[in-house]
């Protein structure tokens, strides 16, 4: 099939085409009438790509292409699907066939998870037990005060009981005194 070629403004119509090139001969080549000439080896009809075969390939190009994009679509998003998978410990814990069929990368968030929340429940822990330590000590010191608080109130009430025994056997003393003693005699009036 030939396409005619555009004409530039300007330049020449162009000349009659070039005849083709004769195809030489083969030396065993029948002699004609003598039938169809035999193909050579390796030179069949067949094995030459059509229009159809071109599009076929451009086909098959395009939905390998397709195939690829697509694949890697879905690697993506199993990606992050499995950003989107949660573990439960417990579960995992209870049945751990289940858990061996869960994606590596699952596992290993939930298992750095975990240590994460064992760390800041042992720093708590840590930390609770030094507020107990010293909630002890504060007690034990609460306690010691307390004692020698109790003992001095005990000796002070020791002393105010023995000073009250004391100013009552005062009193009864004079009492005793006061009783013994004569009467007094009246003063005499002096003389004018």
């Amino acid at each position: 099939m030939r396409f005619p070629l555009r004409k530039a403004s300007g330049q020449e119509p162009p000349g009659p085409a070039p005849a083709p090139l004769p195809f030489p001969a083969a030396p065993d080549t029948p002699a004609a009438g003598a039938g169809p000439a035999p193909v050579p080896p390796g030179l069949h009809l067949r094995a030459q790509a059509s229009a159809a075969d071109a599009r076929a390939e451009r086909v098959v190009r395009q939905v390998r292409k397709d195939l690829e994009r697509l694949e890697a679509s879905l690697a993506r998003l199993a990606v992050e699907q499995a950003d989107l998978l949660a573990v439960d410990p417990a579960a995992a814990a209870a049945s751990p066939e289940a858990a061996a069929t869960l994606p590596p990368a699952a596992l290993v968030r939930a298992l750095v998870a975990l240590h994460e929340e064992n760390r800041a429940l042992r720093k708590q822990l840590r930390k609770a037990r030094k507020q107990r330590e010293r909630a002890l000590q504060l007690a034990r010191s609460l306690e010691l005060t307390a004692a020698g608080r109790d003992a001095r109130l005990a000796a002070l009430e020791e002393v105010i009981s023995a000073l009250h025994g004391n100013l009552q056997d005062l009193r009864q003393h004079r009492d005793l005194i006061l009783q013994r003693e004569p009467a007094p005699l009246p003063l005499a009036e002096p003389d004018r």
